[in-house]
């Protein structure tokens, strides 16, 4: 299998072939290479438009804990999930991010809100009307079996955790 190439110029001024992919626009480098800047980390992508999500992983964030915050000349404006961002035509400063006051957290398989800091297992239970006198709250790790969640200790929620629940067995539901 052959891969067609184009030939350009690098910014040395010396020709070059590169895959047929990565051009458009008659030979050209590819117009959609944007440069960003998050949590002072300059990062390359390839997407005038990415969303939210994508700017937050770019350093290891999730949406579940963290806002996005664009920086503009004299004021700072929070980035909502359905905003959309142009990489083009904003001319931003770059982005920082924030842990959010509100997190949310998973409890099987659906989101909820929650304030973060220390929580107990009953706190968790109320957001879906249980209790831990009839229930037992497990917490999910990736790559590790559900653990318990002792009745009497709190647990630090900072955003994105997942839990599950089921009855205590000896009790009737």
């Amino acid at each position: 299998m052959t891969t067609e190439t184009v030939s350009t110029s690098n910014t040395d001024g010396k020709n070059i072939e590169l895959p047929n992919e990565h051009h458009q626009n008659g030979g050209h480098p590819p117009a959609d290479n944007y440069k960003v800047r998050v949590d002072d980390r300059e990062f390359s992508i390839y997407s005038r438009h990415p969303s939210v999500e994508e700017l937050l992983d770019l350093v290891g964030r999730k949406l579940c804990a963290y806002e996005l915050i664009e920086l503009l000349q004299g004021e700072n404006r929070e980035v909502e999930p359905g905003d959309s961002i142009d990489l083009h035509d904003h001319g931003q400063h770059g982005f920082i991010t924030a842990h959010r006051e509100i997190v949310t957290i998973f409890i099987k398989g659906k989101p909820y809100p929650i304030k973060w800091g220390e929580h107990t297992a009953d706190q968790i239970l109320g957001l879906v009307g249980e209790t831990s006198a009839g229930y037992n709250l497990y917490e999910e790790k990736p790559g590790q079996p559900p653990m318990p969640v002792p009745e009497n200790e709190k647990l630090n929620i900072v955003g994105c955790e997942v839990f599950t629940y089921q009855v205590k067995s000896g009790t009737s539901s």
